[in-house]
């Protein structure tokens, strides 16, 4: 079996696990509905609570993760190479 047929065997595993194992956790799991509320938005004062853009959200995760990284560790790391 070469590599091209391992690599389209892993993407339909992942796609089709994507497509319906994440439906089933959502409704019997997690009981998701579209019309619940958020707190964002149910408790809204526009101090604590406000509700934002799901790439603005994304971007504030993202730099929460990355921004806890010491940039002295990545010297001794190219220092070693």
């Amino acid at each position: 079996m070469n590599s091209i047929t391992l690599a389209l065997f892993g993407f339909i595993v992942f796609f089709l696990g994507y497509r319906f194992y994440s439906k089933w956790l959502s409704k019997r799991i997690y009981d998701l509905h579209e019309n619940i509320t958020t707190p964002a938005h149910e408790f809204r004062d526009d101090v604590d609570f406000l509700p934002t853009n799901k790439h603005i959200l994304f971007g504030h995760h993202y730099t929460s993760i990355a921004g806890r990284v010491d940039f002295d560790d990545f010297d001794f790391v190219f220092m070693a190479a």
